[in-house]
């Protein structure tokens, strides 16, 4: 007797092509749908995108700077950089939640550089830093200004549809390093969990003592 078997045919996911939606969801300000669109008179459609190296290095391998055009974003900058004051217009914060950014992102609001601030996190933020803004936020009065803040599950790099980096240059010879060995377990996890997240999937994780240890139980938490 013979008999017939037929299989499914395994869907290949792209994720860099995930990626690029939740990219393009945070550039249209967090927006759920079209209808969401900001009217073409509102004086705030334009916007400015500032981010980290990390988080440039992350947009610069999908999105070109027509694609940025295309989104209304006029202007994009470095948060590190020199900048000047700049109102009437939607600006973007892309950053990863450090102590560094969130200093930086402090003093723009001391400086009362932007007006109308979205702050979007590649990762979620501790809540010392959360509360660390909040509270210099408070100090500045500037809660008006602030529209919107997410959290999101970005923090990698799609370098094709089937291949993401996690951008930690020399990380074996920094591993070594005591002090930065915690900073650098968090980072990997929250990568890791960033790509999962987008890929909608829970893992089945093997790992040998370690680093690998390491990095799988802080997924775990």
């Amino acid at each position: 007797m013979n008999s017939a078997v037929s299989y499914e045919p395994i869907q290949q996911v792209d994720l860099r092509q995930l990626q690029y939606e939740q990219l393009i969801k945070l550039l249209s300000l967090n927006k759920s749908s079209t209808f969401e669109e900001i009217s073409s008179e509102d004086p705030y459609i334009w916007k400015i995108l500032v981010f980290d190296t990390f988080c440039q290095e992350s947009l610069s391998t999908i999105f070109k700077v027509g694609n940025l055009r295309d989104e209304n974003i006029t202007l994009h900058l470095n948060l590190h950089t020199q900048r000047d004051k700049i109102h009437g217009v939607n600006t973007i914060y892309y950053i990863q939640p450090t102590d560094e950014n969130i200093n930086k992102l402090i003093e723009d609001f001391d400086k009362d550089l932007y007006d109308a601030v979205h702050i979007n996190f590649a990762y979620p933020i501790e809540e010392a830093l959360l509360q660390k803004l909040t509270r210099a936020i408070t100090k500045y009065n500037a809660f008006y200004k602030l529209k919107q803040v997410f959290q999101h599950h970005l923090n990698f790099i799609a370098a094709t549809p089937s291949l993401f980096d996690l951008n930690l240059p020399k990380i074996y010879q920094r591993l070594k390093d005591p002090r930065e060995r915690p900073i650098l377990v968090d980072l990997m996890a929250h990568s890791l969990v960033s790509v999962l997240m987008t890929l909608r999937t829970l893992p089945v994780m093997y790992y040998q003592t370690g680093i690998s240890e390491e990095v799988a139980k802080r997924i775990e938490v």
